[in-house]
């Protein structure tokens, strides 16, 4: 897991891009495009199973839990963002492409520098959590590795200060791992 603090020099600019919530009192919603950004590229809608990862993330969040120790209260229902889904998604077919299971690329690309690259710019704080192993049929599993964890994921997806996500899903052949899952937090 990997969180970024808010940084001065990207606190000017809002592009928003709310399509999937799942409110934190159980309710549910449909995709529905955020009209800011004035026609601006906002990145892809989520496949099928981001959705169910979306759902199954709010879901998470909707409950108060223990992670690493520490309480934490629900959590408001985090919005899809393409952008931050074009990042996660270029990580996660990367670590497939590429057999490697790390937050930074073997050329030295972050999560900073994915998300900027994708064109979520402006942003106040970015966390990421990854995931091998785990293919699209296993997403409580993997909701559930990550719930577990003993190095900050759990803390990543209950923590209230993100708004957004964008997931990235990638099956692989011959590596290492079958399948890899990158979760992309932010807020702007």
């Amino acid at each position: 897991m990997q969180n970024i603090p808010s940084s001065p020099r990207f606190l000017s600019g809002l592009l928003l891009t709310c399509t999937l919530l799942l409110t934190a009192c159980g309710g549910g919603g449909t995709p529905a495009p955020d009209k800011q950004g004035g026609g601006k590229d906002t990145g892809p809608s989520p496949s099928a199973a981001e959705a169910q990862m979306l759902q199954a993330v709010n879901t998470a969040r909707a409950t108060a839990r223990k992670c690493q120790g520490k309480d934490f209260a629900a959590a408001p229902a985090l919005a899809w963002n393409g952008l931050l889904g074009k990042a996660a998604r270029a990580h996660a077919q990367d670590m497939a492409a590429r057999n490697y299971f790390d937050h930074v690329s073997p050329d030295g690309g972050t999560m900073t520098t994915r998300a900027e690259a994708a064109g979520y710019t402006d942003w106040k704080k970015l966390g990421e959590n990854i995931a091998a192993g785990f293919n699209d049929s296993q997403i409580p599993e993997a909701m559930n590795a990550w719930l577990e964890s003993k190095t900050g994921h759990c803390e990543a997806l209950m923590n209230p200060g993100f708004r957004e996500v964008g997931f990235g899903y990638a099956p692989a052949t011959g590596g290492q791992f079958n399948a890899y899952w990158v979760q992309d937090f932010g807020t702007r």
